[in-house]
């Protein structure tokens, strides 16, 4: 008994290769990343030692801490990158009870609404 037919070994072979192709696609792209990394890094140290003579401070040599910001407004790195899950609405104790129930609920948040006094 065959395990898989021929088509579905040629169909699955084919997605491999798919994959191959896709995957030094992706490794091509890294490596034009990754030596760009490294010529912006070598800028940054080149500007940096040029910054230290002119202005003769060392800027590598002292230890610049990022002052972190006190204010309590912000926002998770995973939030800001993949974006922020609503919150359900918590349901109403009356949910559950019998929809007569629920109508007085409404009827009272109504009346308990002062009416608008035209200006």
């Amino acid at each position: 008994m065959e395990l898989i037919s021929k088509y579905q070994a040629a169909k699955f072979q084919g997605e491999v290769l798919n994959m191959k192709q896709e995957n030094n696609k992706v490794k091509d792209e890294l490596k034009a990343g990754h030596s760009r990394v490294r010529e912006l890094k070598f800028e940054v140290e080149k500007t940096l030692a040029r910054l230290d003579e002119e202005l003769g401070i060392s800027v590598a040599s002292k230890s610049i801490e990022p002052k972190r910001s006190t204010s309590k407004a912000r926002i998770p790195l995973r939030s800001f990158l993949f974006g922020v899950k609503l919150r359900r609405q918590k349901p109403s104790i009356f949910s559950c009870a019998s929809p007569a129930l629920q109508k007085q609920h409404s009827d009272l948040a109504a009346a308990a609404l002062p009416p608008e006094q035209p200006m």
